[in-house]
């Protein structure tokens, strides 16, 4: 058996191509944010606030380490003072996807359906 992949701490070559990828991955996100928000005034930005990761990458060990580097290299002007992973959903990606439908289509959305599906 094949230990747990660590993107922080890859124990071979394969992992250490996984871990690569994914931080040119977020690097390029990063700069492409950074692009968006470094011309924005808005107070909101100055604020120290929560990162919220989620997603079936997110929970790889040494994913939030990846990301607190990336940013950092990034040198995108935001004080994040956490990272923290989101509760796992497995179906909230579908209910978003329903719910997006339902408001392009224009059909009324009924406020207990939307709530519940938030």
């Amino acid at each position: 058996n094949r230990e747990e992949l660590s993107l922080s701490k890859p124990r071979h070559d394969d992992d250490a191509w996984f871990a690569d990828a994914f931080e040119e991955s977020l690097l390029s996100a990063w700069f492409s944010f950074k692009r968006k928000v470094s011309l924005s005034e808005h107070p909101v930005l100055k604020m120290p606030m929560p990162l919220v990761v989620a997603g079936g990458a997110s929970r790889l060990a040494g994913f939030q380490d990846l990301v607190r580097e990336s940013l950092t290299l990034s040198g995108i002007p935001l004080h994040v003072n956490e990272i923290r992973q989101a509760t796992f959903e497995p179906y909230s990606v579908a209910r978003g996807l329903l719910i997006h439908a339902t408001l392009s289509a224009g059909e009324p959305v009924e406020t207990q359906l939307a709530l519940e599906a938030a």
